[in-house]
């Protein structure tokens, strides 16, 4: 018994740490070390990704969740954004995530649709 109490103690406290902003639906999260962000599944910290690890800056408005994703073998950076009206759980990344873009196409499609600025960074 006294070991099941402490597994579960270090559950609780890994899914504390696990997410580092969420808000609504959307959370980064970490998986195997990376950050990523995601759609909630459920309530018990199930997501399915919408841009792939590693988000370094995400930001929103009531319209639009806009990540930064830097890559760290190359310091490759890539910006995507999302529609949350049009997103639903079950759609694939590809069917929701707008992006890779570079900084210059982020740039001219913020100005057209009001996207929002970074908020959080890790």
């Amino acid at each position: 018994m006294k070991y099941v109490l402490i597994f579960i103690i270090i559950i609780f406290l890994y899914r504390c740490d696990a997410n580092l902003w969420e808000n609504g639906k959307y959370a980064v999260y970490v998986m195997d070390g990376r950050a990523t962000l995601g759609i909630k599944m459920d309530n018990e910290g199930t997501f399915h990704n919408r841009v792939e690890a590693e988000v370094t800056s995400v930001g929103e408005n009531e319209r639009f969740i806009v990540a930064k994703q830097k890559y760290k073998n190359n310091n490759e950076v890539s910006y995507y954004y999302i529609e949350k009206e049009k997103d639903d759980m079950h759609l694939n990344p590809d069917e929701i995530s707008q992006g890779p873009f570079s900084k210059k196409q982020f740039d001219d499609i913020s100005l057209k649709l009001g996207l929002p600025k970074f908020s959080e960074n890790f």
